[in-house]
């Protein structure tokens, strides 16, 4: 069979840049090498270099796997990077942004962009797959593992790194690196943003965003247990990810903090005291308060809008009360009295009497 007529199936690529082919359909082994990818035009079309004699129609079928199997992986980088031109200038502008930076850039670098989006331009942003976070904007469904390691090989290609690249285990949701030896622009390139001692995976990191916007309240916020876990890292970790974001820690305010007590919890307090058997009360089912951090400067919390932080105690409007009608329309009723004196009879009413008078008068 000649590589020409092969199925998809046959062709793999690896970590190294290297097309292989199995000559053998539905075997799982991996094949020979027949190609070796290195740097192209633009980050996304790498040349694909022919190293075994084969015919023209083979190189052919072989360019072509490459960049199906890249189009595949990456749809919808992809898509963005064949932005029509029919498009808002803001829109194109951000597309290239993403398409370059392998779909992940941090948000200052297209905030003017974004500034000038206006209703329909985000929904056209929208139908692309972007999500504009308020740190990083960022295709989510490249955060799968063959994504990962597709733009792990293309991103060190383009950029002249040794092969294989370093990638987190398929499915991490963050992994420790040392800051100063690594290339943050690398692990963002990937999904994998770093802040502080650790790389995370962007979808994990927004879930925590979102979370530290929706409870912020009077540019505060408190860390939590579940944002640990969300992160798969310790409280001393997750207060460096937070710092390195730029919140501003308060150290020691969480431990301080206690929850208000509930007036049956005050009753028992003032009743005897008794001894209590440790069996009775376990140890660690109630995890201490975390620490309370400071918003990052220029990220003052805001009302909630659609999708937003809810608004602060301090910013929801005061309830109206009516003022009392003066003529006591509107406010309590007046109370009725009521006789239980026998109804008067009709010859008894002061026009019947009167009646008579006159009737003796004209005698």
């Amino acid at each position: 069979m000649t590589i020409a007529k092969a199925e998809a199936s046959q062709f793999q690529l690896d970590q190294k840049g290297q097309v292989l082919f199995q000559k053998t359909a539905n075997n799982p082994v991996p094949g020979t090498p027949i190609a070796q990818l290195e740097k192209g035009e633009h980050i996304l079309k790498p040349v694909v270099k022919i190293t075994t004699e084969m015919s023209d129609e083979d190189a052919q079928k072989t360019q072509d796997w490459v960049m199906s199997y890249i189009g595949e992986t990456l749809e919808y980088l992809k898509i963005i990077n064949e932005c029509p031109e029919t498009h808002p200038a803001p829109v194109r502008e951000i597309c290239k942004v993403m398409g370059d930076t392998l779909g992940t850039c941090h948000r200052s670098k297209v905030q003017d962009y974004i500034n000038e989006l206006d209703e329909e331009a985000r929904a056209l942003i929208r139908s692309f797959k972007i999500k504009l976070g308020p740190i990083l904007v960022f295709l989510p469904a490249l955060t799968k593992p063959k994504s990962v390691r597709l733009r792990a090989l293309l991103w060190s290609l383009w950029n002249g790194k040794d092969l294989p690249a370093t990638v987190p285990a398929d499915g991490a949701v963050s992994v420790t690196v040392n800051p100063e030896e690594i290339d943050k622009d690398y692990y963002r390139a990937i999904s994998y943003p770093v802040f502080g001692p650790r790389a995370i995976r962007i979808d994990m990191l927004d879930r925590v965003l979102n979370e530290i916007y929706e409870t912020a309240e009077q540019g505060k916020f408190q860390a939590q247990h579940k944002m640990a876990e969300w992160l798969g890292c310790s409280i001393e970790d997750l207060y460096a990810i937070l710092s390195a974001m730029g919140h501003v820690h308060i150290k020691g305010e969480g431990e301080k903090k206690e929850p208000e007590k509930k007036d049956s919890e005050e009753k028992a307090d003032d009743a005897p005291q008794t001894e209590e058997k440790s069996e009775d009360k376990p140890e660690g089912d109630v995890k201490p308060e975390l620490d309370m951090f400071y918003l990052k400067k220029g990220q003052a919390h805001k009302p909630r809008q659609a999708g937003g932080a809810r608004p602060s105690k301090s910013q929801e409007k005061p309830q109206r009360t009516k003022k009392p009608n003066k003529k006591g329309k509107g406010g309590k009723p007046k109370p009725r009295m009521v006789s239980n004196a026998p109804a008067p009879k009709p010859e008894d009413s002061p026009f019947a009497i009167l009646e008579q008078l006159k009737k003796g008068q004209g005698k």
